[in-house]
This record gives structure tokens, sequence and C-alpha cells, in this order.
């Protein structure tokens, strides 16, 4: 049954009765599209990108970084995961204004986590490259796109999280509707950004940083303006 406020309330015999394998694939396909789009399209559009450029310096360094920021993206699944399980448990008995306070916990949590992440790694990006080996002359190369990375970091945080309440309340339907508008960006504004157009120089390693800092920051504010103006979520 569905409440009053729009969430997808689960708390009857019957309705339990009516989820079927059905129903489960409908909730798995747009999941596995998201993380299609989210995890695995951005690294295969730059290290394709970067290998358009020639340069075996940059795409190593790529490859480097790339490494920790995915680290730091599966990090930064793990709160949400955790609130989907509270966030889903309170939906299914129809306490909903709980679902908000989860959602709240949840935001303040990732939030202040991924500030001090980004801080960290953005005030430590050159030790970050020494620890990981890369070679001296390379890490000149990749010190501002690990920093404009370390930005992205808190966004990328709350967008997790706003994500992980979606999939508590049994809606993959957003979380994938918000990637493809926000892949899209990424793709257009990656290309320009690194081979250059109009008057904006090819910015290579930093323009691949810059694509992903605007399509988290996009992510986020989409998602929070459909929690906040949605009726289904008021």
């Amino acid at each position: 049954m569905e409440n009053n406020q729009g969430l997808h309330v689960e708390n009857s015999p019957q309705a339990v009765s009516n989820e079927s394998v059905l129903n489960l694939f409908e909730y798995w396909l747009p999941e596995v599209i998201s993380l299609t789009l989210l995890i695995v399209l951005p690294i295969f559009l730059n290290n394709y990108f970067m290998a358009e450029l020639k340069s075996n310096a940059v795409f190593g360094t790529l490859g480097i970084a790339t490494r920790a920021i995915h680290w730091l993206m599966k990090f930064a699944e793990s709160i949400p995961v955790a609130s989907i399980a509270l966030i889903g448990r309170h939906n299914g008995v129809g306490q909903t204004s709980e679902c908000g306070k989860r959602l709240s916990d949840a935001l303040w949590t990732t939030g202040i986590i991924g500030i001090s992440l980004g801080v960290m790694v953005f005030l430590g990006a050159e030790s970050i490259y020494r620890f990981l080996g890369v070679p001296e002359t390379m890490i000149p190369i990749g010190l501002t796109f690990l920093r404009i990375q370390a930005i992205t970091i808190p966004f990328m945080f709350l967008f997790q999280t706003f994500m992980g309440f979606f999939k508590g309340v049994k809606n993959t339907q957003i979380p994938l509707f918000i990637n493809i508008i926000t892949i899209t960006l990424f793709v257009i504004s990656d290309y320009l950004l690194i081979f250059g157009f109009w008057k904006i120089p090819a910015l290579w390693l930093t323009g691949s940083a810059l694509a992903s800092l605007i399509q988290y920051v996009a992510a986020t504010i989409i998602a929070a303006i459909i929690i906040k103006f949605s009726k289904q979520y008021k």
C-alpha cells in the first residue's frame, strides 16, 4: 500500500506477498544501469580520451589517481548502504517521518566525513602520489587533478546518501534518471574540457577533474531538489 506522503509502504501480508521475482528485477535493472553509468562509463571514457593525448605520463598519472578515487567512491557508499537498511525498515512500517530523520542523520554524517576526507586529500595530494609510488617527474602533472577531485569528494558523499534514501524507499528509477542526466553532462564537459573548445584551452587531466566536479555537483543539486519539492517525499 502507499501512505498519504507518497512513500511505498509494505505493511500487510498481502502487500508482502505481491513481491515477486519480477518486482525484484524491476528494482535490480535500473540499479545495474545506474552503477554502470556512474562507475564504469566515466573510467572507460577518461582512459579513452587520455589515450588520445598520446602522453604516457598523463595516462599513467590518471590510472594511479583513478584507483585512489575509486576507493573513495566505494567508501562513500558505506554509510548510505547502512542508511538503506534503516530507511527501508521505517518505510516498510509506515514511519515516513523517521525516514526523513534517518536521511538527515546520514547527510550530516557523510557531509562531515566527506569534507574531512576532501581536506585531507587536497592537502596531502603530493604525499598520496608518493605513497602510491608515482615517479617524481609525474607528480606535478596530477596534482591539480587530485586536488580538484578532493573538492568533488563531499558532493560525491552527499550524492550517494541521497541515492541511499531513494533505494531505501524502493525507488531505483530516480537514481537512474539522475545518473542519465549527469553522465551526459559529464561526457560533454569531459570531452570539451580535456581537448579544449572555443576560447578555453585544452586542460587535459585538469579538464577531466572539472568534469567530475560538474557531474557530482549537478547530481547532488538535482537529488536535493527532487526530495525538497516532490510531493511524493514531502
